[in-house]
């Protein structure tokens, strides 16, 4: 696993721990900038796929 995926994956578990504050709290902003570091999270862990040579 590259450190690409690691990060993504961190970026999105932050993202989904962030969204679900924002839901307690009650603030749009923050589920928002939640949902925002889930989608880079993903699109991390893809690059890291997409990186690993295939065989």
């Amino acid at each position: 696993m590259t450190t690409q995926k690691w990060g993504g994956a961190l970026r999105e578990m932050t993202g989904r721990l962030q969204e679900t504050t924002g839901r307690w709290v009650g603030s749009k902003e923050q589920q928002i900038r939640g949902l925002q570091r889930q989608v880079l999270g993903r699109a991390d862990q893809r690059n890291g796929d997409a990186r690993l040579p295939r065989r």
